[in-house]
């Protein structure tokens, strides 16, 4: 928090201290923090990953997946975007065998 009372347009602190929340359990302000970074920078890839990860913690699995393929959509050569294509596939296999 100090760090972003300096720096409040910095992205990459937002999402830092969303990932504080989520470790800590408050998934709310987690959420808030990753989508001010996005506000701040749409094209923020590790934002909507862990979006995805907060949500598929809550049980929102679509929604999750969501933010899974915007995040491989953005790139999908980093490793960031190659783990959010394994989650969805992963997804994928577990919804085809019900």
């Amino acid at each position: 928090k100090k760090f972003l009372s300096f720096r409040e347009s910095d992205p990459d602190a937002r999402v830092d201290l969303g990932i504080c929340y989520f470790e800590l359990g408050d998934n709310a302000s987690a959420k808030a923090e990753m989508e001010k970074a996005i506000k701040q920078s749409p094209k923020h890839q590790k934002a909507h990953f862990n979006l995805g990860i907060i949500n598929l913690k809550e049980g929102s699995v679509e929604k999750a997946n969501e933010y899974f393929k915007k995040c491989y959509e953005l790139d999908a050569s980093t490793p960031t975007g190659m783990e959010a294509k394994r989650i969805m596939e992963q997804h994928q296999s577990l919804k085809s065998k019900k």
